[in-house]
């Protein structure tokens, strides 16, 4: 026998796949955004305005790229991509107080 979680409404309620689902629409516009000489300030403010229009709670989350990818919780910088730079998102998404933090890896230029 396995114990069975407790839904207070939120899963059963889809909040928390609601929450997932905006912070795929953030993380898809920081992806979509990455190309050489764009900064990481600048993938922020894709994925931070992506997740206001879609109606995000709250904003948060981190950038890195390059030899920064090395910091756990590193803020955001003015450092430009350049090819072949490795680039890692984690952030979240908010709704209806229920959180999803999702990663998501990409590397900067063609596969």
């Amino acid at each position: 026998a396995h114990p069975q979680p407790v839904d207070g409404g939120g899963l059963g309620g889809g909040h928390l796949r609601g929450a997932a689902r905006l912070v795929e629409v953030g993380l898809r516009a920081g992806i979509e955004a990455i190309a050489p000489g764009v900064a990481e300030r600048e993938l922020a403010e894709a994925v931070s305005s992506a997740l206001v229009k879609a109606g995000a709670a709250s904003l948060g989350g981190i950038i890195t790229s390059g030899d920064r990818t090395s910091l756990i919780h590193g803020g955001l910088s003015d450092r430009r991509l350049e090819h072949g730079d490795p680039v890692y998102f984690e952030q979240n998404g908010v709704h209806k107080n229920y959180w999803a933090r999702l990663m998501r890896t990409a590397v900067v230029g063609p596969a």
